[in-house]
């Protein structure tokens, strides 16, 4: 079983400034996403979202995830 992935979105290279939607615009209409954060203290989590991402009611609808602390 061979998996691909790729990086969609990388905050050190892709624009993450407040007034744009460089993130919305590339992950909407794709599902089986996962997100790896490291925040300002090096700590690591993340999540992976197995549903498509709607832009219509993409708050609501994406609550099914699993979390974990790396």
């Amino acid at each position: 079983m061979s998996v691909s992935i790729n990086v969609l979105f990388n905050s050190d290279v892709d624009d993450w400034s407040i007034n744009t939607t460089a993130f919305n615009d590339k992950i909407m209409g794709r599902k089986q996403l996962l997100f790896l954060i490291e925040d300002e203290r090096n700590e690591k989590f993340g999540y992976y979202l197995n549903t498509k991402v709607d832009p219509y009611n993409f708050y609501q609808n994406q609550i099914k995830v699993v979390m974990s602390a790396l």
